[in-house]
């Protein structure tokens, strides 16, 4: 056999591998560390919570507590959105209203024009005849 034939590579692709697996081992190390710190944080705390109910009792409390602010405040969010979106639309229906009344009003404006131009017009024409009749009657 040849021994030139297992000779490790000298390019520079090859040495960014072997440094890009070096980082990632290091990571999933780091990783790895960072998971048992926090596993023992829990197993020291579930510990303490054993030794000490009160301690238990008041962090589940808190816990609690925070839950249901949490959903008060998720509760009263949604009622405002509801309660925006209803002025909203309120708001629209009284715009629509508003239009409504000044076209109604200005409708009624031009009756009422129309109608006294008609009485004048009939009184006019009454006049006209009466006059006409006392001249006849002369």
């Amino acid at each position: 056999m040849d021994r030139d034939q297992f000779k490790t590579p000298v390019s520079s692709s090859s040495r960014l591998r072997s440094l890009r697996s070096t980082a990632t081992k290091r990571d999933s190390l780091a990783a790895e560390l960072e998971r048992d710190r926090h596993s023992l944080t829990r197993t020291k705390n579930a510990a303490d919570a054993r030794l000490d109910p009160q301690l238990s009792t008041a962090k589940r409390q808190q816990r609690s507590q925070v839950f249901t602010s949490h959903m008060a405040q998720a509760s009263l969010e949604r009622q405002l959105a509801a309660a925006q979106t209803a002025k909203i639309e309120l708001e629209s229906k009284l715009r629509e209203r508003d239009v409504t009344i000044e076209r109604l009003e200005g409708d009624r404006r031009w009756l009422a024009e129309r109608e006294k131009e008609e009485k004048e017009e009939k009184e006019e024409e009454w006049r006209e005849e009466s006059e006409d009749g006392e001249k006849n009657e002369r």
